[in-house]
């Protein structure tokens, strides 16, 4: 269930759609291998601290990551990390993950904004904006209110996006994979 891939989310979904395929988890350091060539696959550069990148990724989303219990957000836990002898194996709880994937898609972004400008649950205003015709979301879309508070959401996400960022590099959690 891969959605549209915003540019901050894109080793999230890498890691959901690889690991979603291998039930019972995958090594770190295959999935680090893995996701290296499906990159290289489809054109796309391989940055040079990309193991660190992938790291924070994961960890932003894995339940026991104190990265990820430093930021409260127990609806966007998904990954699992355990170990199996001395290698540190990761999966993924997919209805979590296909539920944040939900949570990520351009009708998401249009029911969040309704949701806040008719101070309505988010749930309520998916479930409306689900149910209405395309030509109908395209005159949410296209009123000046929604734009506006979509404008706002996404500037948040960024803000959110580049503070994860700043602190990529000190505070990336390396297992110990030897």
């Amino acid at each position: 269930m891969t959605t549209s891939r915003h540019a901050n989310d894109t080793y999230v979904t890498d890691l959901i759609d690889l690991l979603r395929i291998h039930t019972r988890g995958l090594p770190r350091q295959s999935v680090l291998s893995e996701l290296e060539r499906a990159r290289k696959a489809r054109g796309l550069s391989i940055p040079p601290k990309f193991e660190q990148a992938v790291q924070s990724a994961f960890n932003q989303h894995c339940m026991e990551s104190e990265v990820f219990r430093e930021r409260h957000a127990s609806l966007e836990g998904f990954f699992h990390s355990h170990r199996d002898q001395n290698t540190a194996v990761w999966s993924v709880d997919t209805q979590r993950a296909d539920a944040w994937l939900k949570m990520r898609s351009p009708l998401y972004e249009l029911a969040q904004a309704i949701a806040r400008i008719k101070q309505i649950p988010a749930e309520t205003a998916l479930a409306a904006v689900e149910k209405a015709p395309e030509e109908k979301r395209a005159i949410w879309r296209s009123n000046a209110k929604v734009k506006a508070t979509i404008a706002a959401i996404r500037a948040e996400k960024a803000a959110e996006a580049a503070e994860r960022e700043l602190s990529l590099d000190p505070n990336v959690e390396q297992p110990d994979d030897s």
